[in-house]
């Protein structure tokens, strides 16, 4: 088990379920989600975001996880 891929793994996890769950929440904390809503438009700017920031860090932290269990050196 590679511990340093397994962590950052968790952390990315945890960092796309976060924003997933401000998403619902309280959309007014996520500067960004404004930001990219304003440059292209309200639904394409959402789902980049929702792509970008929640989608990718879980998606990417489940397949770091899987090799830091298996013992692969990511990082």
């Amino acid at each position: 088990m590679e511990l340093v891929t397994t962590s950052i793994g968790v952390a990315a996890v945890a960092y796309g379920a976060y924003t997933g769950y401000l998403r619902m929440a309280n959309p007014a904390k996520l500067g960004k989600l404004e930001a990219m809503r304003k440059f292209m438009g309200a639904q394409t700017g959402g789902i980049v975001h929702f792509v970008a920031y929640t989608i990718l860090p879980v998606a990417a932290g489940i397949a770091f996880i899987f090799a830091g269990l298996n013992g692969v050196k990511v990082f």
